[in-house]
């Protein structure tokens, strides 16, 4: 194989197995090249790779642990407290003069 036929090669595979992405924000760009650059030696792919993976884990992660998870919070939460009694109402005699004495427990007559 020689040199042109190589080039030809490396050519070939470029525009079979490269990916070209656009209206990327100009921001997001700068973050990711510099991310590639400092982690990856500039390797694009095996940038693209790592945060995919990350994706993926962390769609994982929400399906498994996250989904439905108000129903599981009130589960525990109902499971966990003690019910607690109802108050009754406090009962209130109003006097003639306009006085008012709340009865905080009933005295039983005998």
């Amino acid at each position: 194989m020689d040199r042109t036929e190589f080039e030809e090669n490396v050519l070939k595979k470029c525009k079979t197995q490269g990916l070209v992405i656009s209206r990327i924000p100009k921001s997001t760009r700068e973050e990711f090249v510099k991310f590639a650059e400092d982690y990856y030696a500039d390797d694009y792919g095996m940038a693209l790779l790592e945060l995919w993976n990350n994706y993926k884990r962390s769609q994982f992660l929400e399906v498994t642990f996250f989904s439905n998870i108000d129903l599981k919070l009130n589960e525990l939460l109902n499971r966990n407290v003690p019910k607690r009694e109802e108050e009754k109402p406090k009962k209130e005699l109003k006097f003639l003069d306009g006085r008012k004495a709340r009865i905080e427990k009933e005295v039983k007559h005998e």
